[in-house]
């Protein structure tokens, strides 16, 4: 069996069934003679026969999804025993979970057997072995058209009640890997795309999904790269974090002048993309904006003019909508995010969610002001304390609005916790949602509360560090 890091260029996926059982005569065996064909143009070939000792009973089959994870690119091979064998449907499957490559070859049968999945565009037929020399060119040359997908590092894990947000998605994605089409685009003079908006409106989580993205990454095949920045960062080890992860040592990075000469030098020729997360200050990204013209830097801050100082393309990510909301508290209390929904029910009830809890709920996000954390927040309570309890959970809200103590008997889960809550540290971000679900404390003689007509851009604010004692500090101090 291979070293456990050895890595292949491709991994070949068959049904036995679907080859001559002499598979040591390359006159008949069929996968035989593939593997030495792409083996003689240079290609790292994962086989069965050559990499595994035995696929019968007793296969592990963690063996195989171990290996499958270590190949750039599949080639399955279809035919009437492949499309009907468990484990190449797995093989297959998990591939496309890992972004990789999938390239149809057909041996037997028709183009109706590819997986729709996978489709049958440009899938080289090889039922004729006359032709083989030149349908082989052409799985070659599909081959080479397909490179692997860069490599994530370092990504947060999305949360699992994570929602897409894909008019968000698209526009950013689009800034990243299209220089022509669309009306957002980056030049080779602009390679930055700025992800901007209020904290915990949910920034961090959609770079992670564009980092994870597979047509993302396939536009970036040197690589991904996550750099955490904040407030005090240290540059020169982050700087050194990409290079070791690209193969240099780490006294190449002894400190913040040298590490981005050294980085630009290596990323010149390279298509990789940097994302920079919690930026507050421009010097702080200046550094890595030394890259090759296929590279692309993707920033996320809460500071709008850091667009106008570093250039680039400004992404403004809003509040979630109500519909958007709703998905976010049914996937944290692992409902149906939406159902098929029944013609009987009205449009509310297409989450899962009686009209009566809807209108709470609703009632909850408005409150709220569709912002990303404080609805998680929100629908960490319901988990704890069943949804049933929405209702009461908007009554408490209110009461908090008007100076009443309601969530003094509100008892959580110590293991819920929210490691990023700097929700309001600046004028401007929406104060009211925060105040309102009990993470911050307001000082009513400097701010207006509930005030609607207020000019918030003229509101002048006291933000304490520390909670006030009472029910707020009780639920800051879960969360933090």
């Amino acid at each position: 069996m291979p070293p456990t890091d050895e890595r292949f260029d491709v991994f070949l996926s068959y049904g036995r069934g679907d080859d001559d059982p002499d598979f040591d005569d390359t006159e008949k065996s069929f996968i035989h003679r593939l593997y030495n064909s792409l083996t003689a143009a240079g290609l790292k070939v994962w086989w069965d026969r050559e990499n595994l000792a035995s696929r019968g009973v007793g296969f592990d089959e963690e063996i195989r999804l171990a290996v499958v994870t270590r190949c750039d690119k599949l080639i399955l091979v279809v035919g009437a025993h492949s499309v009907a064998s468990p484990y190449v449907r797995d093989e297959w499957e998990r591939a496309i979970e890992h972004c990789l490559p999938v390239i149809p070859i057909l041996r037997n049968g028709d183009f109706s057997l590819i997986p729709k999945e996978i489709g049958s565009l440009n899938a080289p037929d090889f039922t004729d072995l006359s032709k083989y020399d030149n349908r082989l060119r052409d799985l070659i040359r599909i081959l080479k058209d397909n490179p692997a997908p860069g490599k994530p590092h370092g990504i947060p894990k999305l949360p699992d009640w994570y929602i897409e947000r894909g008019e968000d998605f698209n526009v950013v994605a689009n800034a990243l890997c299209d220089d022509t089409a669309g009306t957002v685009t980056i030049t080779s003079k602009k390679q930055i795309a700025m992800l901007h908006g209020m904290g915990g409106i949910g920034k961090t989580t959609l770079a992670s999904a564009l980092a994870e993205d597979c047509d993302v990454r396939r536009f970036f095949p040197d690589g991904v790269f996550w750099v955490e920045i904040g407030k005090t960062p240290e540059i020169a080890t982050r700087l050194g974090d990409i290079g070791t992860a690209l193969g240099d040592t780490r006294d190449e990075y002894p400190d913040e002048q040298r590490g981005k000469s050294r980085l630009g030098a290596l990323m010149s020729s390279k298509a990789a993309l940097i994302i920079l997360d919690d930026v507050w200050d421009r010097k702080h990204a200046e550094p890595f904006c030394v890259v090759g013209q296929r590279c692309r830097i993707l920033i996320t801050t809460r500071i709008e003019r850091l667009h106008t100082q570093l250039g680039g393309v400004n992404c403004m990510l809003d509040v979630l909508s109500e519909d958007q909301g709703l998905a976010l508290i049914a996937a944290r209390l692992n409902l149906p995010h939406p159902p098929t929904p029944s013609p009987k029910t009205g449009e509310g009830e297409k989450f899962g969610f009686s009209p009566e809890i809807e209108t709470a709920l609703r009632a909850i996000l408005r409150l709220l002001g569709g912002h990303t954390q404080a609805i998680a927040i929100a629908a960490g309570i319901l988990v704890e304390n069943n949804l049933d309890f929405a209702p009461r959970l908007l009554e408490r809200m209110q009461k908090l609005h008007e100076g009443d103590k309601p969530f003094k008997d509100l008892v959580l889960d110590e293991d819920d916790k929210n490691d990023n809550l700097e929700l309001a540290q600046k004028v401007g971000e929406d104060l009211e949602s925060q105040i309102a679900i009990g993470v911050l404390y307001q000082n009513k003689n400097s701010i207006p509360f509930m005030n609607r007509q207020a000019n918030r851009t003229e509101v002048k604010t006291e933000l304490v560090n520390e909670v006030q004692p009472g029910p707020a500090q009780e639920l800051f101090d879960h969360f933090r």
